[in-house]
């Protein structure tokens, strides 16, 4: 947790979490397989500096914002919010590929207006406005 006025970490978390004090003797390396290893959930990594987590919905205020900078996109106009989007082929790139990208539902949403998009979180109203940038 950030403090918004100056960004300062005024707490953090992992889990699975450890005792420290299990270090405080020497621990057989069969034990700390048992006690450490992935079977346990690997506590000794500490997510919050060490883990490698894709954006999600972090993006998508960012993206909105470029969006209506760029006046790619208005807050007035409804936006669809199917179950998955596919990026358009790239047809002067022979070794192109084509990507699928799936909301987090697979319920197609209807339309909405950019606010409903960023408070139902709709992947799918995002990454075509990402795309055209």
């Amino acid at each position: 947790m950030l403090d918004p006025e100056d960004g300062a970490i005024e707490a953090m978390a992992s889990y699975p979490s450890f005792s420290p004090s299990l270090f405080t003797e020497p621990i057989p390396k069969r034990e700390y397989q048992r006690r450490f290893g992935p079977a346990r959930g690997s506590p000794l990594l500490n997510r919050v500096l060490a883990g490698q987590y894709p954006p999600g919905s972090t993006y998508k205020p960012f993206v909105a914002a470029s969006g209506l900078h760029r006046e790619i996109v208005t807050t007035d106009r409804f936006y669809p919010c199917p179950g998955s989007w596919v990026a358009p082929f790239n047809e002067s790139d022979p070794e192109a590929v084509q990507y699928l990208f799936n909301n987090w539902t697979s319920a197609d949403l209807g339309s909405m207006n950019m606010a409903e998009a960023l408070a139902v979180s709709c992947d799918t109203v995002f990454y075509p406005m990402g795309y055209q940038y």
